[in-house]
C-alpha cells in the first residue's frame, strides 16, 4: 500500500505542472470541487499504483513508436460505447497543453 504522504506529494507536483494547487480536500469531503487540483480549467485525477492497467501497454507502444520515430499515442475504447480515451506521455501531454495556451505558464516554467 502507499503511503498517505507518497500520494500526496505526487498529486502536488502534478498540480503544480498544470499551473494550480492540489486540492487538500479532494473526494467527497471537497465543499467546491472533488478533483485532486484547484484548477479552473482542468478536473485532475491522479492515481498512484505499483502497476496501474494500461501501463505495461503504453511501454510496449512508447517502444515501438520510438523506433519508428513516431509519437505513442494508445486509444482505448469499449464495446457498444461511442467513449475513446487516449493515453499519451506526461510530458508530451504537458507540451501540447504549453504550446496550445490551456497553460499559462512556459512549458520550461513547468518543468522547473
Amino acid at each position: 500500500m502507499t503511503s498517505r504522504r507518497t500520494w500526496k506529494i505526487r498529486e502536488g507536483k502534478i498540480a503544480k505542472d498544470f499551473g494550480t494547487k492540489r486540492n487538500p480536500l479532494s473526494g467527497s469531503m471537497s465543499g467546491h470541487s472533488s478533483s485532486d487540483s484547484l484548477s479552473d480549467t482542468f478536473y485532475l485525477e491522479s492515481k498512484l499504483r505499483a502497476n496501474p492497467p494500461g501501463w505495461n501497454l503504453f511501454l510496449d507502444t512508447r517502444d515501438k513508436a520510438k523506433k519508428e520515430k513516431k509519437i505513442p499515442i494508445v486509444i482505448l475504447s469499449k464495446k457498444h460505447q461511442k467513449d475513446k480515451i487516449a493515453m499519451v506521455d506526461y510530458d508530451f501531454l504537458l507540451e501540447l497543453l504549453s504550446k496550445s495556451g490551456y497553460l499559462k505558464e512556459n512549458l520550461e516554467e513547468v518543468k522547473r
